[in-house]
């Protein structure tokens, strides 16, 4: 059924595009309103985390992983992936303040999954060795990405992997592919991908 605005904490159903072809960019699951409770822009395909700051806004404000463990991570939840309204990687993303739709429980066709990760941009991208559907997924608390946790494992973590992710080797001109975006930081690479997530 189509969503409806029930609220900052209203949940719903939603589909947005066709599902398996590219300008889908919806989901199939329970999509909660939260209030964008961080200092930047949170975009679209990012887990993010509950806060709880002793303020008005606890149990509403989400905020990106990295902004969770500068804070104190013993005070946030992990809620699920934001809702974008494309698929475009670096589209910009909700302003504080503002509410906005995040996937607790179900499948999202465009999250941000890591596939390689380094520690300085000066440094070359490592080799990836693909991952298969079914995956542990966690999260990056330091890219804001889901990462693969380990191959097969069916406990713990966030959610699983929907799709296979192709091998990498390390040559420049296979992460240059449009199929990869670069974390904000620099330091991470990922590929838009369908997720499950476990309800929070």
């Amino acid at each position: 059924m189509p969503a409806t605005n029930l609220g900052m904490l209203g949940p719903a159903f939603k589909i947005t595009g066709t599902p398996g072809t590219s300008n889908f960019s919806g989901n199939v699951g329970i999509v909660q309103k939260f209030r964008q409770g961080d200092t930047v822009n949170i975009p679209s395909g990012v887990p993010v985390f509950m806060a709880f700051a002793g303020n008005t806004y606890d149990g509403l404000d989400c905020v990106l992983p990295s902004t969770a463990q500068a804070q104190n991570s013993n005070n946030f939840i992990f809620v699920g992936v934001t809702v974008g309204q494309n698929t475009t990687p670096n589209v910009v993303g909700t302003a504080p303040g503002q509410p906005f739709d995040v996937v607790v429980d179900g499948v999202y066709w465009a999250a941000r999954v890591e596939i390689a990760s380094r520690a300085a941009t000066t440094s070359p991208w490592p080799a990836f060795g693909g991952a298969t559907v079914g995956d542990l997924l966690s999260v990056d608390l330091v890219n804001n990405l889901f990462a693969r946790s380990a191959a097969g494992a069916i406990t713990g973590g966030v959610g699983f992997l929907g799709q296979s992710l192709a091998t990498l080797a390390t040559q420049a001109s296979n992460y240059s592919s449009s199929a990869y975006s670069t974390a904000a930081n620099g330091l991470a690479l990922y590929q838009l991908a369908k997720v499950y997530l476990r309800k929070m």
